[in-house]
Formats: C-alpha cells, structure tokens, sequence
C-alpha cells in the first residue's frame, strides 16, 4: 500500500512536470509558427509586389517589341527574367505570341493567356489587374498583367514566371522550420531542466512535510528558493511553529487541568471523609456530650475547607463565560478597610495595619474589585504563619510611575472578560491608584514567583489546601485587576523576607464631572448622590478627547 502512494504521488508530480513542459511547447511551438508563417507570407508579398512593378513598367516597351518585331528577331531591352512571355490581341482578335526573355526554361511552352471563342481569340485574365496564372502543361506558375495600348490598337499580355519567388520562399521556409525545430528541442531541454529546478524546492516542502507527519515536529521547510516559494515556506514555518506552540501549551494546560482535577478531588474528598469519620465517632461514642461537641467544631472546620474550594469554582466557571463588568466609581481606600476588617474576623491571628486614605476613586465593578483585595488578604493567611505582619497600602501615583524594583507582572492573564473594559479603556488618566499587601512571610524564590499568577499552579506539591491552595486565588486576581485596564504584580527578595502582593488601576478623577456644591454637604451624608453618580457613569461612557483614546491603559503582562 505504501508503495502505491509513493507511485502515486510521483505520478502526479510527474504529471505536473509533464504538463508545465508541454504547455511551455506548445506556446514556444505555436509562438516559432506564428512568426515564421508571418515572415514567409511578408516575404512572398513583397516579391510578388516587386514583381507587379516590374510588369507595370516593362507592358509598354514589351507591346512595341512583339508589334513592330513579329518575327521575334527583336533586339530585346526589357529587364524581365528568363522565361517570360508577351501576347499581343489586337481588336480583330489575332495574336501575336513571343518569349520576352532570351532564354527559356527546359520544355517551357507559352502560358494559355488567351482562348478562343466563335473563331477569335479573347483574353484569359482580367484587364489592368496583375494575376497569378498556373500552366498545368508545364507546371509553371506566371504572374500576368493585361493593359489596353491604343497607339497599337489592342491589349498587351505579359507572362513572368514565379519560380525564382517559389524557391526563395521555399528556401526560407526551410531554413526556418529547421531553425525554429532546433530552438524548440533546445528550449525543450532548458524548459524541462528548469521546470526541474523551479519544483525542487516544492519537492524539498514535500519531504519535510512527510517528516513531520512521521513525528518529526521539529521539522521545517527549507525557505531558500524563488521569492513566491520562500514566501509560502516562511508561511508554512510559521504556521507550524504557531501549532507546536498551541499543542506544547494544549498538553501543560491538559496537564494542568488533570492535577487541579486530582487536587479537587482529594480536597473534597479528604474533608467529607473526616466528616463521616466524626459523625461515626459521635455514634460510637454514644453521642457523648464532649465527643460530639468536638466533632462538630471539626465537621464545620472541614465543612469551611469545602465551601472555599466550591466558591472558588463557581467564581472561575462564571467568569470563563466573560460576563460584563458592572461599573461605577469605587473609593478604594473604604474597600481595603472594609475587607480588611473581614479578613480579620475570619482570621485575627496575623497583625494587620491599613494605610487607606478616602478619595482615591477607580472606576470598577465593587464586587469584583473586593474579590481581589479579599483573595490577597486569604493569600496571606494561607501561605504565612500566624503571628505574621501584614501592612496593606492604598496610594496614588504618577501614571508614569514604575513598578516596585524586582516587582513581576503575570506571563499569562486569562481574558474572562473579553480583556480590557470598552469604558474603562476609553478614560483619561494621569494617575494610578496602587493597593500593595506585605506580609513579613516565608518569601517566594523567584522560580515560584514568575507563576503564582497561573492558574492551578501550586507551588507545593501537597494536596492540603492550607498548605498551598487550589492554585485558583491569584489567577481571578490577575484576570479581574486586567479587566480593569491594571496590572497586577508580586515582589519577593528571597525566602524568609516576606512577599509583597499588588495590583495598580487608572485613577477615576470627577473634579471636572461634579459641579462644586454651593454649600458644604452637611455632616453624614455623601458628597454626590446614586442619580449624579450614573449621570458621570455616562458621561465617562464617552471619551471627552477622542484623539487620545490610543492612551487606553494596558497590562504589562502578556495576553
């Protein structure tokens, strides 16, 4: 079977050669005909033209020849070639015929330029119109013109042989079919050589094409050739590099994906596990008021392991559906706080101090933006001990401003929201607003800290989510700070030197959007009401410089 496909294949790559070389033939072949057939037809016209002339001009001397010389002793002057012929018919219908050319060809008679008719005779070509006449008896072919010649009452016949314009032509033609067939059979083998050469770099696709359908994926085609050849091999090199890359990142992602899978399955499974284990230990016990009081704080400690897990899962599948963000100014300094505040009922054993001024507004979606800053605080309480500082900093900065030295933005940020916001990409901004969460921890090498933003990567290998996590966190992180046109990033000097988590939006600046109130707000209430932060909402919705919308905020990190 397989040596029917090679055949195949080289049949019809032969086919091909064949096909290119027969057209090139064929055009070479009709192209050589056309031109000789034109150059031969031009030729015999211009000596047939030549010969016209020549009859108009020696008519009048030949008449006077053959009438006033009819016995043919006349001294002849005309400049006709050998084997030529004159008729003189006078009115009465007699002829005179002569040789107009001293010397004849071999068993050449007179031509049949007249007939009879009723006992005259009559002429047998037209009158003042040259034409060709052919003499079956001799196989001669004359070239006749007939003029009237009043002064000697009656029309003169003249007869001049063709045979020296037949040769020339012959002689030509035969000169170019044996030209033209030398170029065709030279042109032939250059064509079919050059075919040869032109396909060879097709031929070489088509082996590094089989080598890579044998496995070989490190294979590529040879792009040295002409300029349309190299531009279709750059194409296919390309597009295959584009594929290993996609089927390398296919299979990590597969791979990924079947340890989150085991992850998830082992923490649901472990805590349901102790679960049961507990309630079975209560029924033995005899429902022991101090055993089932025990099994129930652990039940509820292992019941929480798995509400954390789920909520993390719902979270990612709901926004792998790229669902909008619902925006509106935030003021981010009462959210850290508010969020640290809940870190701290849930956890109060890792001091934390807050450095969240009021004022420091961003246009995004509150819950979405308090999942972040709620995802880093659980970061902390994760991955540190207790008894670790914690320091949480709100602050506005230059747009320009830099990163933290050694700060690293995420490789890979999933766009679960389509990427960036349409509104937020059309503000203007001169500020950033940076939320940064430090923690005084055992560290990050910088191995680990170039993928903590990856999803399910877990820099532990144990399956204990209090050890390491699902690996889900920071990746929703990464995904919601780039939907709000940021970039979020992780510094860490080393192990044992703590680590330092942080995202930065656009700053949202109102002063051009809120009238300045003329009397101060009393005490209590908010500056602006629900109905005036809508109107901004939509005014915000339109770039008020469209010109600068190119300005649009982008992530550092790779999409």
């Amino acid at each position: 079977m397989r040596r029917s496909r090679r055949s195949d294949h080289g049949g019809r790559q032969r086919t091909l050669r064949l096909r290119l070389l027969a057209i090139t033939l064929a055009t070479l072949v009709v192209g050589v005909a056309v031109i000789d057939l034109a150059t031969i037809t031009a030729l015999h016209a211009f000596l047939i033209n030549r010969i016209d002339t020549t009859l108009e001009e020696s008519i009048a001397p030949a008449a006077a020849e053959v009438v006033l010389h009819p016995n043919g002793n006349q001294d002849l002057h005309l400049s006709l070639p050998f084997g030529s012929w004159g008729t003189f018919v006078y009115a009465n219908g007699s002829t005179i015929t002569t040789p107009l050319s001293p010397t004849l060809y071999v068993g050449q008679q007179a031509p049949p330029l007249t007939r009879f008719s009723n006992g005259r005779a009559e002429l047998a070509v037209p009158v003042g119109r040259p034409v060709s006449l052919h003499d079956p008896l001799s196989d001669i072919t004359y070239r006749v013109l007939a003029a009237q010649i009043p002064e000697f009452g009656g029309t003169m016949v003249v007869a001049e042989p063709l045979t020296s314009v037949q040769d020339t032509v012959g002689r030509l033609a035969l000169a170019e079919l044996l030209v033209s067939l030398g170029v065709t059979i030279t042109l032939g083998i250059v064509g079919w050589a050059s075919i040869q050469l032109g396909l060879s770099p097709l031929e070489r696709m088509r082996r590094s094409a089989q080598a890579i359908s044998a496995g070989d994926t490190q294979a590529r085609v040879d792009e040295s050739g002409p300029a349309e050849v190299e531009a279709l091999a750059r194409a296919l090199n390309t597009m295959l590099g584009r594929l290993q890359s996609a089927y390398a990142t296919s299979e990590t992602s597969r791979e990924r994906l079947r340890q989150f899978i085991a992850d998830v399955s082992h923490e649901l499974r472990t805590p349901l596990a102790s679960i049961q284990g507990y309630l079975e230990l209560v029924d033995r016990s005899g429902y022991d008021p101090e055993i089932a009081q025990m099994a129930v704080q652990r039940s509820l400690e292992q019941s929480q392991r798995m509400r954390s897990l789920v909520e993390d899962l719902l979270s990612l599948a709901r926004m792998d559906q790229s669902l909008p963000l619902e925006l509106a100014p935030v003021d981010v300094g009462s959210l850290v706080r508010h969020a640290v505040e809940d870190a701290n009922v849930v956890d109060d054993r890792r001091p934390t101090t807050v450095d969240a001024p009021d004022g420091l507004l961003v246009l995004a979606d509150h819950n979405r933006l308090t999942q972040v800053v709620t995802n880093l605080l659980a970061n902390v309480r994760t991955h540190t001990p207790p008894g670790t500082t914690v320091h949480v900093t709100v602050e506005a900065l230059a747009r320009s401003a830099p990163l933290p030295p050694g700060a690293i933005t995420p490789t890979e940020v999933s766009d679960l929201f389509g990427g960036i916001d349409p509104t937020v990409a059309m503000l203007e901004w001169d500020e950033k607003v940076r939320v940064s969460v430090a923690d005084s921890g055992p560290g990050l090498t910088p191995a680990v800290a170039q993928h903590v933003f990856e999803r399910f990567y877990r820099a532990e290998e144990s399956r204990s989510r209090a050890s390491g996590g699902a690996g889900l966190g920071l990746a929703l992180v990464a995904a919601i700070v780039h939907a709000h046109g940021g970039t979020a990033w992780v510094r860490s000097d080393g192990l044992g030197r703590g680590t330092t988590f942080g995202f930065d939006l656009p700053r949202l600046d109102l002063e051009d959007s809120i009238e300045a109130p003329s009397t101060p707000p009393a005490e209590g209430t908010e500056q602006t009401t629900t109905g005036e932060l809508r109107r901004i909402l939509d005014n915000l919705r339109r770039p008020r410089h469209p010109s600068r919308t190119s300005d649009a905020p982008t992530s550092q990190s790779s999409v």
